[in-house]
């Protein structure tokens, strides 16, 4: 049975993360239902009444007026041609294109997991850190933004870093604690840590 030191953690993606991507994806597809709308119904229809309002305002303004009474229209159309419309549709593709982008990502990060075991933890795109290779954490954006990065060396020596998301990965904190727990380097914000303080309180000076 494994300790609670070396359990495995896995978090998966928090109710926030879908709240907020299914606010976005619906906004996107709203845009794009509204602009695709006017583009292919209400301009075309607002340009008919211009063009009518154009020839007759001149020849026959009275009749201009009793058609505009009886229709409803206003008695002076906004200006409207096929540049306007061609707009609306354009931006009626480039916010389907993003609503559809969103949703892919989505379905993408639903399927990712950040997980940790006793000797590393699996960032959401599948590296591995052990957390003997992790030099240095930030933990700097970890009270407001929910988010601590780790910098470590891969099996190239080089210098790489991640993040560990608290927003996006329910039980990321887990993760981080552990981190913390495993790991010989420069934890950047550590004075920020109550625990921390306290246990530089209790050390005799020097």
């Amino acid at each position: 049975m494994s300790s609670p030191a070396t359990a495995p953690i896995v978090c998966h993606t928090t109710p926030w993360y879908t709240r907020r991507a299914g606010i976005i994806i619906f906004m996107f597809t709203a845009f794009c239902g509204w602009f695709f709308y006017d583009g292919k119904f209400a301009y075309p229809a607002k340009k008919e009444i211009y063009e009518k309002y154009v020839s007759m305002k001149d020849k026959d303004p009275a009749g201009w007026k009793a058609l505009a009474i009886q229709k409803l229209y206003p008695a002076q159309p906004e200006e409207m041609d096929d540049a306007k419309i061609r707009t609306q549709l354009q931006f009626s593709v480039l916010t389907g294109v993003a609503a559809l982008s969103m949703l892919a990502r989505f379905l993408y990060k639903r399927r990712q997991v950040l997980t940790a075991d006793g000797t590393s933890f699996t960032a959401p795109s599948g590296e591995q850190v052990p957390f003997s290779k992790i030099f240095r954490l930030d933990r700097t954006k970890w009270q407001d933004k929910g988010l601590a990065t780790v910098f470590y060396r891969d099996e190239a020596g080089q210098e790489r870093k991640t993040v560990i998301d608290d927003f996006m990965y329910g039980g990321a904190d887990q993760v981080l604690d552990r981190v913390r727990a495993n790991f010989e380097g420069e934890d950047i914000g550590l004075a920020d840590d109550p625990a921390a303080a306290s246990k530089e309180d209790a050390e005799p000076a020097a």
